[in-house]
């Protein structure tokens, strides 16, 4: 479905809270963050989690950029721990669990500092005074807003959109506004400041700092008078620290309003929750949040992606859209969840209408975190996080999501673009193998990069099957057998490969039993012998060996006969 952008804007009063992790994704994360900041959706507040890059702080540092140029951002920065601690952190923070204080050894006068040069053009005239550290705000209200008023400062109308470059010549066409920003890092001079903050309570995935652009909270309403172009700012919070930046945020508007000659727009802007007492004891919160979503750092989202997830978000506890991969330039031929699930149609649907779908159409696995917009007070309320330290961890986490809810908007609609052939989490180089940080325990086992990624696989498809099983037993219900029967298949499947490795660092092997009373018929009598009697099993290994080979002659023969017959 083709999206029409002259359609009006809904309502932007709910706020959105966006979870990024982060991981050696320089090449990419840009791209990422530029697909954020070009939302039509406008309300939103986004958490960057660093997770422990080893990319020399390349990644690190394009984050840092991004949280001077746009308040709406804050970057956390922690130690590695997979991409499941990362999307917790984030979580957590939206559920206010961290407290953080200001750095006391903050040194102002040698901090880094982001410097943004402006230059606003109104239909052909251009303001060059207007220069100044600023950053854009995240709105609070935009009601009072035109629908064709785009407060984006990253699309450059010069150039025609494409997937891999997000840049929409015809999507910002009814403003006549060119807005570009330079970032440049330098020590003191004019600037944006990014302040750290230290965690001061329970810290289990050892948070480094916590970076915002400005230490104050302020709630400002700004207008542009229609005579003089300038901006005006009255800050409603007592604060007269003359160390405020100058000018927080310059908004984009048009030369004149249809209602109004005397001002285009009042426009309320708040920034991240700071209670300050002073400098040096200041306290950072984050922002209430209506929903939550989460991107991978090596993806990114089309531009109208939040504000169509919004539109259909009343009375339903997800919406789930549609995604795409792209490698290189070009669409990959990928099969679509929905599609697999049975959904042609967006339509609301109920949690038994989902699992009645899985099972119409055999469905054996199941994944949407990052293609789903989640009501935030639901999610707290399940305290449903993701596993921590495995592979795939979208399964369990999507499942067990679907499986609490009571209604989902399913919307058959691409909004989220996935990146082929990027340092994703299903991709293995042989040639240039990368051992994660958190993940060195098992390669040492090994002392081979393929078969500590597949072990790693296997004990994470157990790990969750152990999750899934306890579940159930802890949420009884009439379809759990249904969902056995759909979902277990597939998990026992993966499980069963820790018997083929010689090495077991998470010692997992004695923990097998528990998944026997759920291998039937489907499974083969090898395959109980190695969780009921592995010693017999390793015994009679050769012969099982030998077997394998025969079928797989005979196999062939009759492939190579039915061929010659057609």
């Amino acid at each position: 479905m083709q999206h029409n952008t002259t359609t009006t804007q809904s309502p932007q009063n709910k706020k959105v809270g966006v979870v990024i992790p982060i991981y050696n994704v320089a090449e990419y994360l840009r791209e990422c963050l530029d697909s954020v900041i070009n939302q039509t959706y406008k309300n939103l507040s986004i958490v960057l989690v660093n997770d422990g890059s080893t990319d020399n702080n390349e990644s690190l540092n394009i984050a840092k950029e991004y949280v001077a140029k746009d308040s709406r951002f804050i970057l956390i920065d922690k130690e590695n721990g997979g991409q499941s601690t990362a999307r917790n952190v984030g979580i957590a923070w939206f559920s206010e669990k961290y407290e953080a204080k200001l750095d006391s050894s903050i040194n102002l006068e040698s901090s880094t500092t982001y410097t943004i040069d402006s230059t606003l053009q109104y239909k052909d005239k251009v303001k060059p005074d207007l220069k100044a550290t600023c950053h854009t705000e995240p709105l609070s209200e935009v009601s009072n807003m035109e629908s064709n008023f785009y407060l984006d400062s990253e699309i450059d109308s010069n150039k025609d959109f494409s997937p891999m470059t997000k840049n929409n010549k015809n999507l910002n066409s009814t403003q006549n506004t060119n807005y570009n920003n330079r970032i440049n890092s330098n020590n003191g001079g004019g600037g944006v400041t990014l302040y750290s903050y230290n965690i001061t309570n329970e810290n289990p995935y050892n948070i480094y700092k916590i970076y915002t652009a400005s230490t104050h909270a302020t709630t400002t309403q700004q207008e542009f008078s229609t005579d003089s172009k300038t901006l005006k700012s009255n800050n409603s919070q007592n604060n007269t620290d003359e160390s405020q930046h100058k000018i927080n945020n310059i908004n984009h508007h048009k030369d004149s309003p249809p209602h109004n000659t005397e001002s285009i727009h009042n426009i309320n802007t708040t920034k991240h929750n700071i209670n300050t007492t002073n400098n040096h004891n200041s306290t950072l919160q984050p922002q209430k949040i209506d929903y939550i979503i989460f991107l991978d750092s090596d993806d990114y989202w089309k531009p109208y992606c939040i504000e169509e997830c919004i539109k259909h978000s009343d009375g339903v506890d997800i919406v789930w859209f549609e995604s795409e991969c792209f490698l290189g330039n070009c669409v990959a031929d990928d099969a679509s969840l929905q599609h697999m699930c049975g959904f042609l149609h967006s339509a609301m649907q109920s949690r038994n209408d989902f699992i009645q779908s899985c099972k119409d159409n055999n469905v054996k696995s199941f994944w949407i975190v990052v293609c789903a917009l989640i009501n935030f007070s639901f999610l707290k309320r399940l305290q449903l996080t993701f596993y921590d330290g495995v592979i795939h961890e979208d399964h369990n986490f999507g499942l067990l999501l679907i499986l609490q809810c009571r209604n989902i908007f399913v919307f058959c609609e691409t909004l989220y673009c996935v990146r082929i052939g990027s340092a994703s989490t299903t991709r293995f180089d042989s040639k240039n193998p990368h051992i994660v940080p958190h993940c060195k325990h098992i390669y040492q086992a090994f002392n081979n990069a393929r078969l500590a990624k597949q072990y790693h696989i296997a004990s994470s498809w157990f790990l969750m099957l152990l999750e899934l099983i306890q579940f159930l037993k802890d949420h009884p219900n009439k379809d759990n057998e249904t969902i056995e029967q759909l979902f277990f298949p597939y998990y026992i499947q993966h499980s069963l490969k820790l018997f083929d490795f010689k090495h077991d660092p998470l010692n997992l092997i004695p923990k097998l039993p528990a998944i026997e009373p759920y291998l039937k018929k489907g499974f083969k009598y090898r395959h109980k012998l190695r969780i009921t009697n592995p010693k017999k099993y390793k015994l009679l290994g050769p012969l099982f060996s030998i077997y394998d080979s025969i079928k797989s002659i005979e196999r062939g023969i009759r492939q190579y006969v039915g061929k010659n017959k057609r």
